[in-house]
């Protein structure tokens, strides 16, 4: 079984992360969650509210990013920060929530560029975050 957990304190570094990579993204619609358990190859996950459900309930494009501990757990802080920008990378320029494939602009070259223009500081901060949180749950 899954188990999830909110992680509140990484907002604010992802916010300075986002700000290095020149991502203009409003962090008033994302989500931090961390997750054990799962059986997946990947290090993270983002899930966008579909347009149907946000027209149905009344909501605004809503986005969770998810990080699964059991595989993050063998990254550097260099190697998390640049899951954190890939999962940055999915979510359009109007933030509708819907997410951008892999391809032109979700893709390694990218990440590895905006990456670059991440202070080491940040990094390491949000490495021992992600961390803790992991921990935690």
């Amino acid at each position: 079984m899954i188990k999830y957990k909110r992680c509140y304190e990484i907002r604010e570094v992802a916010k300075g992360i986002a700000l290095d990579s020149d991502l203009k993204i409003n962090f008033n619609n994302i989500a931090f969650v961390v997750s054990h358990g799962a059986k997946s190859n990947a290090y993270a996950r983002i899930y966008g509210l579909s347009k149907a459900i946000q027209i149905g309930h009344v909501l605004p494009p809503l986005y969770t990013i998810e990080f699964l501990c059991n595989k993050i757990k063998s990254l550097n802080e260099r190697e998390i920060t640049g899951v954190l920008i890939h999962e940055f990378l999915h979510i359009p320029y109007n933030m509708s929530g819907g997410l951008r494939p892999h391809g032109n602009i979700v893709n390694s070259k990218n990440v590895k560029i905006l990456l670059n223009r991440v202070s080491e500081d940040k990094m390491a901060k949000f490495y021992s975050l992600i961390k803790k949180c992991c921990s935690e749950s």
